[in-house]
């Protein structure tokens, strides 16, 4: 009885765990139904296909960042204006409620459901794509261009706390900085991935479009922004931005006032992109080159420059500039000098190689080699400044040295520091000094008493057999050379003692009567 009481409990017991497992099957497989239902409803035919497949089918299968020429992107270029009422529902459409719970519950499912169920969408992943796809299209879906600046603007209100529907006039931003990013509260890290591909769809759909350059530069305020290489990826290398330049120009020359260097250096380089042909934009960047800021004297050099425009102005500026602490800004005048006039260029170079700083003093002596034969007369000047910087890095006293050799082929300027460079702990710089003064015995006599202690001692048995190469090549000048010679014929190494055997004979044929 007591144990038919316990069989009858166990099949009770059993009977209840299948019936909550079998609950557990029928929840998911509704959940699966319900995702295809989704699905099928998401699949429904919006009128517009292409290679017989619904343009719903192609958005789903495009992903953000997709490389142009796939199959989805070839389909909405071939689609092109037909698919845009698609792209901007699912633009405006958003993250649904289903898209956040299915988000959040899916990681949490079993593996096996994990596995056999779709992957649920990135926050923002399906305006991203609509984005993208509406820039793959490009000027075809320009009338677009409305519903992107207003993504933007919504995008922008949201994550700066402004009030729901601000209206942003992007050139009152950019041109008075007192309505600027005026949200309440501490700004976050602005997360503007989003607004990037915004942008970047915006200058391929409508690059005349006056919204855009000031749009773009009042970015450039954002704080903890992360764009900014982006932005000069777009703004700077499109030729085909002239015409929203064009159409800013007012606005931009407004910027030119801003307090923001950033802001001023950027709207310089847009105005100079109107250059050769509006005359008008001269005389505003050449006010430029006396700007507090260098990098907004750079962008309004460079146009200047590229069109040969007011070049003496440009060719002071840059003096001044070649002359600035920063590595990078005086790197930049000093190639700009050499390609704009070796004459000029010679005397400014001639004081960078003494700036305290070793990087500016090697771009000068690059520049010295850059003007060849027409710089000359400053190399008297770096025969000083390389025997004497001694707190320089070596391979600048080395630059420094190749310099006095190839431009001016001044043998005795040079063998000073080829005698210095024998001592160097890098064997290759000892081996090619070595080499050197073997081509040009009859000036560098003095070798020979530091040779021969490099025969005697140095670690590198190659560089004990170069050292007795090498002193075969001074003759009768070497005969001080002969005992160290004899004793290497006993060096541990056979390279040693077969150049020192070769060496020995070299010297004493010269000694013979």
């Amino acid at each position: 009885m007591q144990n038919n009481f316990g069989r009858l409990a166990a099949f009770n017991y059993k009977v209840k765990f299948q019936s909550k497992k079998w609950q557990f099957r029928i929840l998911i497989a509704i959940g699966i139904i319900l995702i295809s239902g989704v699905g099928a409803y998401r699949s429904r035919h919006h009128g517009v296909s292409y290679e017989g497949k619904d343009v719903s089918y192609w958005f789903g299968e495009a992903r953000p960042g997709v490389v142009t020429g796939t199959a989805p992107l070839t389909a909405f270029q071939a689609m092109g204006e037909s698919a845009v009422p698609y792209l901007l529902t699912e633009l405006k459409k958003g993250e649904s409620s289903w898209d956040k719970f299915y988000l959040k519950k899916w990681q949490h499912l079993p593996k096996w459901a994990i596995k056999r169920l779709p992957m649920p969408s990135l926050p923002h992943s399906r305006e991203e794509r609509a984005v993208e796809l509406l820039g793959i299209i490009g000027p075809k879906v320009k009338v677009a261009v409305p519903d992107l600046i207003h993504a933007y603007n919504e995008d922008y209100s949201r994550h700066y706390g402004l009030p729901k529907g601000t209206i942003l006039d992007w050139s009152v931003q950019l041109t008075n900085p007192a309505v600027i990013m005026a949200w309440s509260g501490t700004p976050a890290i602005a997360d503007d991935i989003f607004r990037q591909k915004i942008c970047k769809a915006l200058f391929a759909m409508a690059p005349d479009n006056k919204e855009l350059v000031p749009l773009v530069l009042a970015s450039l305020r954002e704080p903890g922004r992360r764009h900014f290489e982006w932005l000069y990826n777009i703004l700077l290398t499109k030729d085909n931005l002239v015409p929203a330049i064009r159409n800013s120009k007012e606005v931009l020359l407004a910027a030119l006032n801003d307090a923001n260097a950033e802001v001023r250096s950027m709207a310089a380089e847009l105005l100079g992109k109107l250059l050769p042909g509006d005359k008008d934009v001269i005389p505003v960047l050449t006010k430029l080159l006396k700007d507090s800021d260098n990098a907004t004297r750079i962008s309004a050099i460079r146009p200047l420059l590229k069109n040969k425009i007011q070049l003496d102005a440009v060719v002071v500026a840059l003096s001044s500039l070649a002359e600035d602490p920063s590595p990078n800004t005086a790197r930049f005048a000093l190639f700009s000098l050499v390609d704009l006039n070796a004459e000029k260029a010679l005397p400014i170079i001639e004081r960078a190689m003494e700036n305290t700083n070793a990087v500016v003093c090697a771009t000068a002596c690059q520049n010295l080699r850059r003007l060849g034969p027409k710089g000359k007369e400053a190399l008297p000047r770096l025969f000083e400044m390389a025997m004497q910087r001694k707190d320089l890095d070596h391979l600048i006293r080395l630059q420094m040295v190749n310099i006095l050799w190839e431009v001016g082929q001044n043998v005795e300027l040079v063998i000073p520091f080829r005698l210095e460079e024998l001592r160097d702990p890098d064997n290759q710089v000892r081996w090619n000094a070595a080499t050197f003064l073997a081509q040009h015995s009859e000036e560098a006599k003095a070798a020979v008493p530091i040779l021969i202690e490099m025969l005697g001692k140095d670690e590198s048995n190659r560089l004990r057999a170069k050292a007795a190469m090498t002193l075969e090549r001074f003759g009768k000048e070497a005969k001080v050379a002969i005992p160290a010679l004899k004793k290497a014929l006993e060096d541990e190494y056979s390279n040693v003692q077969e150049a020192a055997k070769e060496a020995l004979a070299k010297i004493e044929a010269h000694e013979a009567p």
